[in-house]
């Protein structure tokens, strides 16, 4: 039991989890206060006992409802109720039987004792059992991203080898095109020769009759042997295809079914997978990366095919597209987010040293590039040239010149607790996520305001505010692009912050925690938990 008290009861000299009381003086006693205490030649006689044992006087300050300034003193067992003196000579309680009220007050804290103990192990029983569905749940989420990577491989596996396929036969198709193709011009060069022997002799046969000359018309001789006349050559050979019969039962079969694993073992068939996408969205997965190991990566698109990525504790990463690692660099920081600048420059947010590091552009050496009043969590470079820095923790916004001079603060009336911040590059207009934070009663919401510090649009997300929990947000082809932690999800929203469309279909994100737009307009979207990075190619509506 002594446990259970640890969560509520502090060590009355250091503050330690208690364990030990001490009867004499009364004090709550940690282990090793409890050691000096019965060292201490005024103390170390006293009573020690466990916390669970200690001796709690009883105080009697109840005072009878019947007789004023008389307290209980007394249990009547037959009316199963506390009584005073004068109770007790009453005629309401004659001839009844009486007790201590102290024996009832221990028997009924035995008792009590007993229904702690009960609550106490049922609420451990409890709290195990929500330990484990947490980490089911976790679990579970790891091996959907799993199987849908493995369901995606074996589709393109399948795919290929149709392609594979039908590679094979457009090459026999083009092969009996080129040969047909040969043939014909080869019996079109017969048939012109044939055709020009022809002529040269009817000519020589028309000139000796129109002569008169007796010796020509006895001497010309026919020359027949020269001119083919067998024109029976066959070209009319076509190449036919005859489609196979596509069986929705041999495709299953070569495919494979998604099914249930239950506790025992036993699997429940449950038919072919469907797909889920909706028909509305034209939203595009090309391809999926995973980093290592890191719950919520940081990314910062570089230019249409590469990215800056968080990819593991200290570690550095610029990903091309197709997964391949350019350049690796390590640190020794804590980083939340990061940006480019307009030269190139990659700037870090040091949560640790309250700074704000610089990587120039083609160096692999990260320097300081100023320090910050506040612990930075994101960093915007604007269209002036200044730098603005968002403090979750601190729950302000500055900005800062290039060399760390604070220019102004973002008045503190327009968020709550700043999570990420952009600029609208064509409008000059500021976008904060406002995160729920410790006000759990108070909706997340994205927040548009000039930089003269007024608050133009605000959006709180679709149906159920309080699910909208925006994290990153970034511009994309000109659009706020915001993801939502809570409901797996990315909102594409208007610059008014009025809401298009989703990025992907709910529920094919999970926990979105880092977004980013690359040049050629692919969003890379880092999902806390998987360790993946979703490249999605998408269109606003």
């Amino acid at each position: 039991m002594a446990a259970l008290y640890q969560w509520t009861v502090p060590c009355i000299i250091c503050e330690d989890p208690v364990e030990f009381h001490c009867n004499t003086c009364g004090d709550a006693l940690c282990s090793r206060c409890k050691d000096n205490h019965l060292k201490s030649n005024a103390t170390k006689l006293h009573d020690i006992v466990p916390y669970s044992q200690r001796s709690i006087p009883v105080k009697n300050t109840n005072e009878c409802e019947k007789h004023h300034g008389q307290t209980f003193n007394a249990w009547c067992k037959t009316c199963n109720e506390p009584v005073c003196t004068e109770c007790m000579l009453s005629a309401a309680h004659n001839r009844h039987n009486f007790g201590k009220l102290e024996e009832k007050i221990m028997e009924k804290r035995k008792e009590l004792q007993r229904e702690l103990n009960f609550q106490s192990s049922l609420l451990v029983k409890h709290e195990s059992t929500l330990f484990s569905v947490k980490q089911n749940r976790d679990s579970y989420e790891k091996e959907i991203q799993v199987l849908s990577l493995g369901i995606g491989a074996h589709a393109d596996k399948i795919c290929k080898e149709v392609r594979t396929k039908e590679k094979k036969a457009m090459q026999i198709l083009q092969d009996l095109g080129n040969d047909h193709q040969s043939k014909c011009i080869q019996y079109e060069s017969s048939i012109k020769k044939d055709i020009k022997r022809c002529k040269n002799q009817l000519k020589e046969i028309e000139d000796v009759l129109r002569s008169n000359d007796s010796t020509k018309i006895l001497t010309l001789k026919p020359k027949r042997g020269e001119i083919s006349t067998d024109l029976t050559q066959t070209l009319n050979t076509r190449p036919v295809f005859k489609p196979g019969d596509i069986s929705v039962n041999v495709l299953e079969k070569a495919f494979g079914s998604l099914s249930v694993m239950g506790i025992e073992g036993a699997k429940a068939d449950s038919g072919p997978i469907s797909s889920t996408a909706s028909k509305s969205n034209a939203s595009v997965a090309i391809s999926t990366l995973l980093t290592e190991n890191d719950l919520d990566p940081a990314i910062t698109c570089v230019d249409a095919n590469h990215a800056w990525v968080e990819t593991s504790d200290a570690t550095l990463k610029l990903i091309a597209r197709d997964g391949s690692v350019m350049n690796t660099i390590l640190f020794d920081f804590s980083l939340r987010l990061m940006t480019l600048s307009a030269e190139g420059d990659l700037l870090l947010c040091d949560f640790s040293n309250k700074c704000i590091r610089c990587l120039r552009k083609g160096s692999n050496v990260m320097s300081i590039l100023f320090r910050t009043e506040t612990i930075p969590h994101d960093i915007c470079c604007l269209s002036s040239g200044e730098i603005l820095v968002s403090s979750f923790a601190e729950r302000r916004m500055t900005i800062y010149s290039r060399t760390g001079h604070v220019v102004k603060e973002v008045d503190s009336k327009l968020f709550r607790y700043p999570f990420s911040v952009t600029q609208h590059k064509d409008s000059k207009l500021l976008y904060v996520s406002d995160k729920r934070g410790r006000q759990l009663s108070a909706p997340g919401r994205v927040v548009c305001f000039g930089m003269n510090n007024k608050k133009m649009y605000q959006y709180t997300g679709r149906k159920n505010a309080l699910d909208f929990t925006p994290c990153c947000l970034c511009i994309g082809r000109g659009y706020v692009i915001v993801s939502n932690f809570e409901s797996n999800s990315v909102h594409i929203l208007s610059k008014e912050l009025n809401f298009l469309q989703y990025l992907m279909p709910k529920q094919s994100v999970t926990r979105p925690v880092c977004i980013d737009v690359d040049g050629d307009g692919h969003a890379w979207v880092g999902e806390s938990q998987t360790h993946a990075i979703q490249i999605v190619k998408y269109r606003v509506k």
